[in-house]
């Protein structure tokens, strides 16, 4: 077993799985290959994408998705009852594996009516760990900040640790959504709102703001300049079999990036 704390080497997986089983010339059978794959709910829809390409091109595959809170799977996999899942976050530990498959970044979004147009990283964790109350404190705006939040088994919450609180908490004065839609909509509603949701996410109806004076986009998330970026990954307790190293070896593929470039940022 390989294992590896915080690594982002590409999987080197040379060939993949044969699965056509030998049988009379006239008669030829396929084999049929059932997997389970696991996913946290914010990457739920890429890895649906990607499961549904994936078995257009080997239909011999069928894939089950389903999705789970991260702290949930996080269980789960150390009980050995799942094999594998997907998520934002990582683990910092020595025994697990884990690969990347995409690129993303977290932002943070405000009302449409709110001016405020940057924050940098301190300022950020100031207002989510309750220093920070008031819009005037990093803003002409005299009225009462509304930070939003996840809740803590969520994978999105542990990359916004991560990346912005290390050792602060969120205050307890931040209102819990349960979901990514969830944010964007409270925000759309709560002038004084301030959220986080990832690069991918973002749509019509909120703003979102420059950290440290860059402002998240394909071109400074490809360039490393945007300061929160994150990375998807494939996560299990060893290195995977040759029926699942046929899939994540075809999402790092050619044919899977271009999935992946449909809504993230495509490995290097």
């Amino acid at each position: 077993m390989i294992r590896v704390r915080n690594t982002l080497a590409v999987l080197a997986f040379t060939a993949l799985f044969g699965c056509a089983v030998e049988s009379p010339a006239s008669t030829p059978t396929i084999a049929q290959i059932d997997l389970q794959l696991h996913t946290t709910h914010a990457t739920q829809p890429i890895t649906r994408n990607l499961t549904d390409s994936f078995v257009v091109e080997r239909p011999e595959f069928s894939i089950d998705v389903n999705s789970q809170s991260y702290d949930t799977l996080l269980n789960q996999l150390d009980k050995e009852q799942i094999d594998y899942f997907v998520s934002s976050s990582v683990p910092t530990r020595d025994d697990v594996w884990a690969a990347p498959l995409a690129r993303d970044g977290l932002i943070l979004i405000v009302h449409p009516s709110n001016p405020i147009e940057n924050l940098g990283v301190g300022d950020i964790r100031n207002i989510f760990s309750g220093q920070i109350t008031e819009w005037n404190h990093v803003d002409t705006e005299n009225q009462p900040v509304i930070p939003l939040t996840y809740q803590d088994t969520d994978d999105t919450f542990h990359e916004f640790h991560r990346l912005v609180m290390g050792r602060q908490r969120i205050t307890s004065n931040a209102q819990v959504v349960p979901n990514i839609q969830a944010m964007i909509e409270q925000v759309k509603i709560l002038p004084n709102a301030i959220g986080y949701i990832p690069f991918s996410r973002l749509e019509t109806g909120i703003t979102d703001i420059q950290v440290n004076g860059i402002r998240a986009s394909r071109e400074s998330l490809i360039d490393n300049i945007y300061p929160l970026r994150t990375t998807l990954y494939v996560i299990g307790l060893s290195e995977p079999p040759p029926v699942y190293r046929a899939f994540f070896s075809w999402i790092q593929s050619q044919s899977g990036q271009q999935i992946v470039a449909e809504q993230y940022i495509p490995l290097p």
